[in-house]
């Protein structure tokens, strides 16, 4: 009996070769159309991003066409890459990151007021900080009497708009 290998296969009956590659061809599918659920959704975001492209079109008599490039280029994308096995991906996505989106504009909002705080103390430094010796001075004239913070978040608001100020960012 002559060897192929120096490690010879298991044998198989055809039935279990049969599902065994199946099996295999699946895993690789669903590997790809996850790959292909989130290069849709990449240009998916990018697209929704995007200022318009748009080409006007003369028809005569005063009529147009509109065509909006980038649409139709994204259009192609999807028929290109979505499937049966990656929309299902993809629309997991896109409410994975509408949750997260939303989450986050609920944050700014919640956070607003304290934005507000932190511009208005910026604009005082900006006329003010001169008349300080020290950021902790600087610091104590802004707690509870500029805005109602703490020392604490004073300081390291004082401390932000020096190192913005040395870095050339005001």
């Amino acid at each position: 009996m002559r060897k192929n290998s120096a490690y010879p296969l298991p044998q198989m009956p055809e039935d279990e070769q049969m599902v065994k590659a199946i099996t295999d061809m699946y895993r690789q599918g669903v590997i790809v159309s996850e790959r292909s659920a989130q290069y849709i959704f990449k240009k998916f975001a990018e697209y929704s991003k995007a200022e318009a492209e748009l080409e006007i079109i003369s028809k005569g008599n005063f009529e147009f066409d509109l065509h909006d490039l980038t649409g139709q280029r994204f259009d192609s994308e999807l028929r290109e890459h979505l499937d049966h096995l990656s929309i299902g991906r993809f629309v997991e996505l896109i409410l994975e990151n509408s949750a997260k989106a939303r989450q986050s504009a609920a944050a700014i909002k919640r956070h607003q007021e304290h934005y507000q705080f932190k511009a208005d103390v910026f604009d005082w430094l900006r006329s003010n900080m001169q008349n300080y010796k020290s950021m902790d001075a600087t610091a104590e004239a802004i707690a509870g009497k500029i805005v109602p913070v703490t020392f604490r978040t004073a300081r390291k608001w004082v401390k932000e708009y020096k190192d913005m100020q040395s870095a050339g960012r005001l």
